[in-house]
């Protein structure tokens, strides 16, 4: 090598040197700190969501429903619905405590229904039922009272964990869109359903809900929930699946009330 040369590559040296720092220190910087306790994830992915401010929901609800048409309750006797190709899709926004929900039933006489909770105030609106106008109604107390106030939902979710029975459990991790994630399992107890949302009135048809298996998947890479899965049992009426999947979070979203309603 000619001398010109090596002074080339020794002034090139510190240079490439620096560059190999800096993609080694890119590599090796420290990622987020495994998790191994299932209820400490689920609350990392909920402080995920709470964190985000905004989020969009996707989902879908599969199963079969038999409805007791004036029969006794509990019974199943009735012609049974099948839900599959019922969708959900959302929006909530928990700094501006407003969330929206659609949902369809193509199965049940091609059902809609739409609800909107604004500053309390809940707007559901399911055409099959009436005159296809929006009803307004206070959030608290209503059926839809967990949708007025979607911040305090995550956070007595959070202390729901606690509650005897629910018994979050660890299961093997699971591929989640493009990321790795925990999957964590846990149970709702029918007794403590009105611990989540607020209290249900009695379902239509005789329905009678047990106990609820939910299975929660969260992101490792940066705790928050992906996906919620539910197995809803109904008695001698059937059991219900509703899959849920979370994403765009953080981005802007505009839910107002409804025009006349």
């Amino acid at each position: 090598m000619s001398r010109p040369a090596r002074v080339a590559a020794t002034r090139a040296l510190p240079a490439l040197i620096a560059v190999l720092a800096i993609i080694t220190a890119a590599c090796g910087s420290p990622a987020t700190p495994a998790l191994s306790d299932p209820k400490q994830i689920l609350e990392a992915g909920i402080s995920g969501l709470q964190e985000a401010k905004t989020f969009h929901v996707e989902g879908t609800a599969n199963g079969k429903v038999v409805l007791s048409l004036g029969g006794t309750t509990g019974t199943g006797s009735g012609a049974p619905i099948t839900l599959d190709g019922s969708t959900l899709t959302g929006d909530a926004d928990l700094t501006g405590k407003r969330a929206s929900l659609s949902a369809t039933v193509p199965t049940l006489f091609g059902l809609t229904a739409d609800v909107v909770a604004v500053d309390q105030v809940v707007y559901t609106r399911v055409p099959l039922l009436g005159s296809g106008g929006w009803t307004r109604q206070a959030g608290t107390g209503s059926i839809f009272d967990a949708l007025a106030d979607p911040a305090r939902l995550l956070a007595e979710l959070a202390a729901f964990l606690n509650r005897p029975g629910v018994a979050p459990k660890n299961l093997s991790n699971e591929r989640c869109g493009d990321a790795d994630c925990y999957a964590i399992s846990f149970t709702i107890p029918a007794a403590e359903i009105g611990a989540v949302t607020s209290p249900v009135a009695a379902l239509p048809g005789g329905l009678v809900v047990g106990d609820i298996a939910v299975t929660a998947l969260v992101r490792t890479d940066a705790p928050r929930l992906a996906k919620l899965s539910f197995d809803v049992p109904l008695g001698a009426g059937g059991t219900v699946n509703v899959a849920l999947a979370l994403s765009k979070f953080g981005d802007p979203v505009t839910i107002a009330p409804p025009q006349g309603g």
